[in-house]
């Protein structure tokens, strides 16, 4: 039974198209289903052009991010939690699979130094369908996700455009009277803000507030209009992964195809609450 219902699943996946860089996933399927812990693989081909690994200057690399959306049945779309095990995946040769802490995806990357095409086949990666809810016997639909990403090492980093003369209208700086930018370290140390017409509740003040910015422990801010302590907020000194690319209208629309009309709605400018535009969307709604 099982066996018959695995086919039907894998008749219905669906595939994303070629993207920046010529990013690609293919040949999409869910196998190795193990019925009693509840989960299954996900397994797919993921190619794309122009990547690079190094050890010197700049010593990173680029990355496929990965995530799977899925349906029951042709209802709505869901988030599949990922294993956040690296060893529950299974890399291509020449590949790397690192899963996000929270279960939304995996990175993909070269695990070695080298430049040029990526081209990886037959890679798997681990869906707990049961932390979903899904039943071991559902009729599935599935679409792979895929973002090119560059990943920034930890490191320290200059904030402000300062010479130690002159600097920009509202610019940060040390907490002494000087123009020179601010460097972000490990350690704790505190910053000035010039003017009160920021958005951000963190760094604004009437008269200008005082930030303490600890590289890879947050920030806490004083004065007007009120203090804010935040452990976690990123300031950018631990590594972190950024978009190579902005996102294309192709790449939009498909993952709001696999979105309710409500949470479209609330991604978009203009209003699609009614029945118009048709549903699934298309390039320029």
């Amino acid at each position: 039974m099982k066996k018959v219902i695995l086919i039907s699943i894998l008749g219905m996946i669906a595939l994303t198209a070629l993207r920046a860089n010529n990013i690609a996933v293919a040949n999409v399927s869910l196998t190795d289903q193990v019925a009693a812990s509840h989960y299954c693989n996900v397994k797919f081909d993921l190619s794309w052009d122009n990547s690079w690994r190094t050890t010197s200057v700049p010593n990173n690399w680029d990355a496929a991010w990965i995530f799977v959306k899925y349906r029951v049945s042709g209802g709505v779309w869901h988030h599949a939690k990922l294993s956040p095990t690296a060893g529950d995946h299974t890399p291509a040769s020449g590949s790397t699979i690192t899963p996000a802490a929270d279960s939304m995806g995996v990175f993909i990357y070269r695990s070695s130094v080298g430049s040029g095409t990526n081209t990886w086949t037959n890679l798997k990666i681990r869906w707990y369908y049961g932390k979903n809810g899904v039943a071991d016997d559902a009729s599935l639909e599935v679409k792979v996700f895929s973002e090119e990403m560059v990943y920034i090492p930890q490191g320290s980093f200059y904030l402000g455009d300062g010479n130690g003369t002159t600097e920009s209208l509202r610019a940060i700086h040390p907490a002494a009277s000087d123009n020179n930018p601010f460097l972000v370290t490990t350690t704790s140390a505190q910053i000035k803000v010039d003017a009160n017409a920021f958005d951000d509740n963190y760094i604004k003040g009437s008269s200008g507030c005082t930030l303490s910015i600890d590289g890879d422990g947050g920030i806490i801010s004083t004065g007007s209009p009120t203090p804010q302590t935040n452990p976690n907020y990123p300031t950018g000194y631990n590594a972190f992964y950024l978009m190579k690319y902005s996102a294309s209208e192709e790449e939009i629309v498909d993952y709001l195809n696999t979105l309710t009309r409500t949470q479209q709605d609330q991604r978009l400018t203009a209003d699609i609450s009614g029945t118009a535009p048709s549903n699934p969307l298309s390039c320029r709604i």
